[in-house]
């Protein structure tokens, strides 16, 4: 549903090909959303089945067609009841990463540890692009905040685990 809404909303304001959608995915939306660009391309192609996106094929110059795609007033209908249920609802993230957590004493502490280091550099790497890219005028700003917020929240519990594990 979010990925739909997500196609769904980059498209209110103008026509865009698929390429200009998913650099604006890349872009601005991060890791909030694992979108690859084969599964965009699948949805837009099933959007434009039900009747919610249309397309026009472009050619420039010696470049390939490419297909600049529209929203429909039935898709603008689906996007603002997709946006009122995206709003309203919540919907735990899963928390695969974390289920190790449970089993952390199986093994020796400084392996534990390590481990643990290692969850924060590759936390840390993906946090620092979304600092990098932050602007008050963009859009995807309250995506990229809430992100922060979630990443930094874990940053600061994982390293209070170490320093209790440290002094155990």
């Amino acid at each position: 549903m979010e990925r739909r809404l997500l196609l769904l909303g980059l498209l209110q304001d103008q026509e865009l090909y698929g390429y200009q959608m998913n650099e604006m995915i890349d872009t601005h939306v991060g890791t909030s959303l694992h979108l690859p660009k084969p599964t965009a391309y699948r949805i837009l192609h099933k959007l434009t089945e039900e009747g919610l996106v249309t397309f026009r094929q472009e050619k420039e110059g010696n470049r390939p067609t490419r297909r600049v795609y529209a929203i429909t007033p039935k898709g603008k209908r689906e996007f603002l009841e997709s946006l009122k249920w995206s709003l309203s609802e919540y919907i735990p993230s899963e928390q695969v990463s974390a289920i190790g957590l449970a089993f952390l004493d199986r093994l020796p502490q400084e392996e534990s540890i390590s481990a643990l280091e290692t969850r924060i550099e590759k936390i840390e790497e993906i946090l620092q692009p979304i600092l990098d890219q932050q602007t008050k005028d963009d859009n995807f700003q309250l995506i990229n905040e809430n992100q922060i917020l979630h990443l930094s929240a874990e940053l600061e519990w994982l390293k209070e685990l170490i320093k209790d594990l440290k002094s155990n």
